[in-house]
């Protein structure tokens, strides 16, 4: 392996740690409410959340694949938008677990400024997705599918 495949690989994961990032902070601050309440039904029932995530991400996911490899190109189309479209819910939606974290490594100015929670928790959570293999395979679609699974599923977000 040569310098520049070394380079290329550095910065590639690099960008995408600071793309997740810039997406779950974005996401803060353009929908704080919707974080909140995403949070709270991660801190709630993660695993449910997960398991309506996966229910959602396996037949949407199929049909958009079985759709990019349609003869039409407006098929293919509606494929590729299908499947954009689930993995931006499921990054929205996993801003409430970078949040949770977050809220795990709070500091006192964290009431007043919520976006820190989201940086530091979304610092933490993007990290977890370096590790070759299980973060790459087994922890970021989870979080995809949790995201996606507190973003769409209507739930309670208060405790009974």
């Amino acid at each position: 392996m040569i310098v520049a495949d070394i380079l290329m690989w550095f910065f590639l994961i690099v960008g995408f740690y600071v793309v997740f990032n810039s997406y779950w902070l974005a996401t803060q601050g353009l929908f704080p409410s919707f974080v909140n309440q995403c949070r709270e039904k991660i801190r709630i029932a993660p695993v449910r959340r997960f398991f309506f995530g996966l229910g959602l991400t396996v037949p949407i996911a199929g049909l958009g694949i079985v759709m990019l490899n349609a003869p039409k190109a407006w098929l293919k189309f509606f494929g590729a938008a299908l499947l954009i479209i689930l993995f931006l819910t499921g990054l929205c939606g996993a801003t409430g677990i970078a949040a949770q974290i977050g809220m795990g490594l709070g500091k006192p100015e964290d009431e007043s400024q919520s976006w820190r929670r989201v940086l530091r928790g979304g610092g933490v959570l993007g990290l977890t997705f370096i590790l070759p293999l299980a973060g790459w395979f087994l922890v970021l679609p989870m979080t995809l599918m949790m995201g996606l699974g507190a973003a769409v599923i209507p739930g309670r977000t208060m405790e009974p």
